[in-house]
């Protein structure tokens, strides 16, 4: 069975990328701010989470905040371009962090690290 992950990031190009790379080896689920996808989280249960930090809406140190809040413990791996990025993604809870612009091999392993080895679904 794969893996679940939710996909956050106002990017729809990075959304784009990111589902073509991965959805041979998790299920993916998509949003566009963090109220999206806090609603997401609300519909079913992931194994992680992909975050970006700076969004519209609700960011996304705001929306690692309402999962404590919540009570909801699913390791989130933050993506962002703040120069700070370790530091804050260390005091929010984050499980691991990669800057942007990343490479997509450098995600799949953090991912691994984090939830892994994925596995591939039979063609």
């Amino acid at each position: 069975m794969k893996k679940r992950l939710l996909l956050v990031d106002d990017d729809p190009g990075i959304l784009d990328a990111l589902v073509v790379a991965l959805e041979n080896k998790y299920e993916l689920s998509v949003a566009q701010d963090g109220e999206q996808g806090l609603r997401e989280l609300d519909r079913g249960l992931f194994d992680a989470i992909v975050l970006d930090l700076m969004m519209p809406v609700l960011d996304g140190a705001s929306m690692m905040r309402e999962l404590s809040r919540r009570g909801i413990a699913i390791p989130v791996l933050v993506v962002s371009a703040s120069n700070d990025l370790e530091s804050r993604a260390s005091a929010l809870g984050a499980a691991g962090c990669i800057q942007k612009p990343f490479d997509l091999e450098q995600l799949e392993q953090k991912l691994g690290v984090i939830i892994g080895p994925a596995r591939a679904s039979a063609p």
